[in-house]
């Protein structure tokens, strides 16, 4: 499979040392039960998730039709690696499609309930005014 194109826009937190450089990444859930990979969310000029900022990423991933799920993880084991993150936005620009994953949690050892990986349920999945 080819794959279709997707924007992901990862937005951490504006709270004190929300931000993280541990290496994270994202699994996309659709509705039927299909999913891709576990995809690196690679930064490459910054080397971490700043504070009160969205990173954007571009992945290419098999279609698995409308998302209802994506989870997200990070490999840090310290309190500095605790990423406070606030949601995802996926867009597949190609279907005129957007989801968004509220989440709004630390992911941490040492913060909130102590994971690292989060499961986040689709929440609006027709922002309307999205435009490729």
């Amino acid at each position: 499979e080819e794959g279709i194109p997707y924007t992901v826009k990862v937005k951490t937190g504006d709270k004190s040392d929300a931000g993280t450089s541990a290496h994270a990444h994202i699994r996309l859930v659709g509705r039927k039960g299909r999913q891709t990979r576990l995809v690196p969310l690679e930064l490459m000029q910054k080397r971490r998730f700043e504070r009160g900022k969205v990173e954007t990423f571009s992945l290419q991933e098999p279609d698995i039709g409308d998302l209802d799920a994506v989870e997200i993880e990070h490999d840090g084991e310290t309190e500095a690696d605790s990423w406070f993150l606030e949601d995802v936005t996926v867009e597949m620009p190609t279907k005129g499609r957007a989801f968004y994953f509220p989440c709004h949690a630390w992911l941490s050892k040492e913060r909130g309930d102590g994971r690292t990986k989060r499961t986040l349920k689709v929440q609006d999945s027709n922002i309307s005014t999205f435009r490729p």
